[in-house]
C-alpha cells in the first residue's frame, strides 16, 4: 500500500512542481529581456537617427532638412513624446540659399491607444522660438508651397492638438507678387497679456509702399474642444485701407474651412489685391461689409452690401481656387442707384471721376460725354488681368450721371483666357437716340426704349 501510494502520488505531485518552474523560468526571461530593453534605452544614443529623419522630413517638403541638436525620445509610455532640437528647412532650390524656417526646439508627444485605430492624436506639439522667413516671386512662386508642383496645394489641415504653444515666434514675408513686406511676432501660449486670448500675431510692414499692420488673435489653445469653433479677430491697416474681422474656425486646426463676418473701407477697391490676389477694378472710395467663407478651394461672400463711391452695391461673389489654372469668380451684384462714373468700368467707362478723379480721368469722363460715347478708347489695367477668369452679373436699377442720358442697365461681363466680354449690355434711355453700337429691342415709340448693345465684336484682348 505504501510504496504503491509512492510510485502513482509521486507525479502526480511532480506536475505542478515542472509547472512552476517552467512558469518561474519564463517570467525569469522576460524581467530579463524588460531589463535589459531598460538598459538599452537608457544607453541609447536616438541622435544616431537624426539623419534618416530629416531626410523622411526633406523627402516630404521637396527642400533640405537638417537636425543639428539632440533628438531625444521617451517611447515606454501610453504618451510616447520627442524633442527636436535645431530644426533648420531649407529654401527650395529656385529660391537660391538660405532657411525657409529655423526652430530651436520642437516637442510633440502622441497618445498611443489611438494609433492602433488609425488616428494620431497630439497632446502637445511645441515651438520654442521659431523665425519663419517667406519670399514669393512676382510670378508666385512661393517658398511655403510644399506640393512641388505635382499636386495641388492643400489647405493647411492638423490633427487634433491638446495643448499647442508657440514660443517667441518671429515671420519675416516678403511678397513681390503682392506688393508687401511684412514683419512680425506670433506667439501662441496659456494666457497672453491680461485678455482672455491665447494666440496672437501682430507686426508691421510695407504695402504698396504704404504703412501695413497687421494684429491677429485668437482664444488660448489648450484644452480645445474639437466640437467647438475656436474664435479668431482680425484687423488689417494697409495705407487708407482699413480691414476689420471677427470669425471662428468650425473645427480647430483644421484652417481649410473657417467663416468671418468683415468690413472693409479704402480709397480703391483695386488695392485689395495684395490682401486678396483677387484683381478687382478701380473705384472711387468703398466702405462694404459682408460674411466670408472658405471651404477648401472656395471662397465666399454673402450679404455683400454698402457704397462704392456715391452709389449702393448688394449681391454675393465666389473666388474658387483651380489647381493648374485661373481662379475663376463668379457675382451677383446690384445697385439700386448707380452713380455712373463710380462703376464705370463694368460698363467701360472711366474708373474714376468727381471729387475723387484725377485731371487726366476727368478730362477722359468730359471727352466721353462730348462724343456722346460710352466705351472710352482704353480703360482697362490688364497688368492682372490674365489671371483671374471671371463670370459677373450686374445690374443698376437707376442710373444717374451717365456721359449719354440712361436711366437703369445691366450686363453679363465673361472674363477667359484674358478676353473680356460685356454680352449683353443693355441700357434703358429716357426717349429716342441710339447708343453707337447698339441696337432697337422694343417697339416704336415708348417712353422708355430699351437698348442692347452686343458687345462680341468689342471684347478687350489681354493676349
Amino acid at each position: 500500500m505504501t510504496s504503491e501510494t509512492a510510485t502513482t502520488g509521486g507525479p502526480e505531485r511532480a506536475h505542478p512542481l515542472r509547472r512552476h518552474r517552467r512558469l518561474a523560468w519564463t517570467s525569469g526571461v522576460f524581467l530579463l529581456l524588460a531589463a535589459a530593453v531598460a538598459v538599452l534605452a537608457a544607453i541609447w544614443d536616438w541622435n544616431w537617427f537624426r539623419g534618416p529623419l530629416a531626410q523622411v522630413m526633406a523627402n516630404r517638403m521637396h527642400r533640405p532638412v537638417t537636425i543639428t541638436g539632440n533628438l531625444s525620445v521617451h517611447p515606454f509610455s501610453w504618451q510616447p513624446s520627442a524633442t527636436i532640437d535645431g530644426l533648420h528647412v531649407g529654401n527650395p532650390k529656385w529660391a537660391g540659399p538660405g532657411n525657409l524656417a529655423d526652430v530651436n526646439r520642437v516637442a510633440v508627444k502622441i497618445r498611443l491607444v489611438p494609433l492602433f485605430g488609425g488616428h494620431l492624436d497630439l497632446r502637445l506639439l511645441e515651438f520654442d522660438q521659431p523665425s519663419l522667413r517667406l519670399f514669393r516671386t512676382a510670378d508666385g512662386l512661393a517658398t511655403w508651397d510644399f506640393s512641388d508642383g505635382k499636386r495641388p496645394d492643400e489647405p493647411l489641415t492638423l490633427p487634433p492638438i491638446r495643448k499647442f504653444v508657440i514660443d517667441g515666434g518671429r515671420i519675416d514675408l516678403r511678397d513681390e507678387d503682392r506688393k508687401l513686406k511684412f514683419t512680425g511676432t506670433i506667439d501662441a501660449k496659456e494666457r497672453l497679456g491680461g485678455e482672455n486670448r491665447g494666440f496672437q500675431m501682430v507686426g508691421d510692414g510695407t504695402f504698396n509702399d504704404q504703412p501695413f499692420h497687421l494684429n491677429v488673435t485668437g482664444g488660448p489653445l489648450l484644452n480645445i474642444d474639437r466640437t467647438k469653433p475656436y474664435p479668431f479677430d482680425a484687423d488689417i491697416r494697409a495705407g487708407q485701407t482699413y480691414v476689420t474681422a471677427k470669425g471662428a474656425v468650425p473645427k480647430p486646426f483644421d484652417l481649410g474651412v473657417f467663416y468671418m463676418d468683415t468690413t472693409a473701407r479704402g480709397p480703391d477697391l483695386s488695392l485689395l489685391y495684395g490682401l486678396t490676389g483677387v484683381p478687382l477694378p478701380n473705384t472711387p472710395p468703398y466702405s462694404l461689409h459682408a460674411r466670408l467663407s472658405r471651404s477648401g478651394h472656395l471662397y465666399r461672400l454673402d450679404g455683400l452690401g454698402g457704397r462704392v463711391g456715391s452709389s449702393d452695391l448688394q449681391g454675393w461673389l465666389t473666388v474658387l481656387g483651380r489647381p493648374g489654372g485661373n481662379p475663376l469668380l463668379k457675382a451677383d451684384l446690384r445697385s439700386k442707384s448707380l452713380v455712373f462714373p463710380d462703376l464705370g468700368a463694368l460698363f467701360g467707362g472711366a474708373p474714376k471721376t468727381g471729387a475723387v478723379a484725377t485731371p487726366a480721368q476727368k478730362a477722359v469722363a468730359r471727352t466721353m460725354a462730348a462724343q456722346q460715347r460710352i466705351f472710352p478708347q482704353a480703360t482697362l489695367n490688364f497688368d492682372r488681368i490674365r489671371k483671374l477668369d471671371a463670370d459677373v452679373s450686374y445690374k443698376a436699377d437707376h442710373i444717374t450721371k451717365a456721359p449719354i442720358d440712361l436711366t437703369a442697365g445691366s450686363t453679363r461681363i465673361n472674363l477667359t483666357a484674358g478676353l473680356l466680354r460685356a454680352e449683353p449690355l443693355t441700357l434703358d434711355l429716357p426717349q429716342g437716340g441710339s447708343p453707337a453700337g447698339c441696337s432697337w429691342t422694343g417697339a416704336r415709340p415708348t417712353p422708355s426704349p430699351t437698348w442692347t448693345c452686343a458687345c462680341r465684336t468689342r471684347g478687350w484682348s489681354t493676349s
